[in-house]
């Protein structure tokens, strides 16, 4: 599928109306984008990249079919293709701290506590900048959503300025549906991914999304808000805790 696909967006904030199934569903409490959020065991939905052992045909995780640019699910191994559409059930921030094997040594779903010592991510040494580099401690901005009408979650490492960039869009379009009152996951997002280039011209691919409008019934606004609600608040470690980087 080409990249110059063209998609149907909406205006956020004022611009969106609400169909008349969600104008009675405007008081939510649960919010879809507070930083004090959680990480558990689901499935990922992961991007390809040129180095990804998926996409490399003599690599043992080779994956059929899979492209650099391409999304895929980290458990069925299924290709999603360049783009997927999915209410975004919840938003929030994480940090992982990898080891030297590229395990996780250390996370907190929160950003404030880590599950090694120290506790406290403040006054760690390795959510601290050094010498102009950047914490050794990576910071994610974690998305749930549906797939196949199962939770998923796609994370955002926020390690350069062109991924931080479509992370904090991501974010900013999400707090302002999520003022309509219905829920922010009463609105479809389209993710797709966008080749870019480093300050040292190396290329790679980032996670981008816009909005394409309200979801198409009622029935399904309550399956995602029942599914929101049921993940609100639960706080388990990472899917690959103590195991490698995926």
């Amino acid at each position: 599928m080409s990249k110059e696909h063209a998609l149907k967006t909406v205006e956020v904030g004022g611009g969106v109306a609400l169909p008349d199934f969600l104008k009675k569903h405007t008081d939510v409490k649960v919010s879809g984008t507070e930083d004090m959020g959680s990480d558990f065991t689901t499935p990922r939905i992961q991007l390809a990249q040129d180095m990804s052992p998926q996409v490399k045909k003599r690599d043992p995780e080779y994956i059929e079919g899979l492209e650099p640019g391409m999304f895929f699910h980290g458990v069925s191994r299924a290709v999603i293709g360049e783009q997927f559409t999915s209410p975004i059930l919840k938003i929030w921030n994480s940090r992982t701290l990898f080891g030297e094997e590229g395990e996780v040594a250390c996370w907190s779903p929160d950003m404030v506590h880590g599950s090694a010592d120290p506790f406290a991510c403040e006054g760690c040494p390795f959510s601290e900048w050094k010498d102009n580099n950047p914490p050794e401690c990576k910071t994610f901005q974690n998305h749930l959503v549906v797939l196949d009408g199962a939770p998923a979650i796609l994370s955002i490492r926020l390690s350069n300025k062109q991924a931080t960039r479509e992370a904090r869009q991501i974010r900013t379009q999400a707090k302002l549906l999520e003022a309509h009152g219905a829920g922010l996951y009463a609105f479809q997002f389209t993710f797709t991914s966008k080749l870019v280039k480093n300050a040292a011209g190396q290329s790679f691919f980032v996670v981008t999304a816009v909005p394409v409008g309200p979801v198409q019934s009622e029935e399904e606004y309550l399956a995602y808000k029942a599914m929101a609600e049921q993940f609100a608040n639960i706080n388990t470690p990472p899917a690959n805790f103590g195991r490698k980087e995926e």
